[in-house]
């Protein structure tokens, strides 16, 4: 195996898709349309995602649940704090940055469909 690429149902694909250009860096790779399903393929240096559209009755809002049970990705990134203050006032932070082994730091996020985000300092 090489990897992997999660497939996360959105409410809003704009919304969802503008929330990882704009405040997280992502890159549009493309959008491709099926069956009333929006795709939008996106990566961040070695990160891909695609995002896909549900239909309005699907729930997606993952905020109906408490933090320990939402859909949770682990995304490592080089500067954490970094990172962190680059995006702080754009986000809804759900855990400030910690410092973990190592001294490295990490913090947790929410997205637009209430995913955890957890940002993780690689180490050098």
């Amino acid at each position: 195996m090489e990897g992997i690429i999660p497939s996360i149902p959105v409410a809003d694909i704009n919304r969802a898709v503008e929330f990882y250009q704009q405040v997280l860096g992502f890159e549009l790779v493309r959008i491709t349309g099926k069956d009333e399903v929006t795709r939008a393929f996106l990566r961040a240096g070695n990160v891909r995602l695609i995002l896909r559209s549900v239909s309005p009755e699907a729930p997606v809002d993952y905020r109906q649940t408490g933090l320990s049970d939402r859909l949770m990705l682990h995304v490592p990134v080089r500067d954490a704090e970094a990172f962190h203050e680059r995006i702080r006032e754009r986000v809804h932070v759900v855990r400030e940055p910690v410092p973990r082994l190592f001294g490295l730091f990490e913090f947790t996020i929410e997205d637009t469909e209430g995913i955890l985000l957890t940002f993780s300092e690689l180490p050098t």
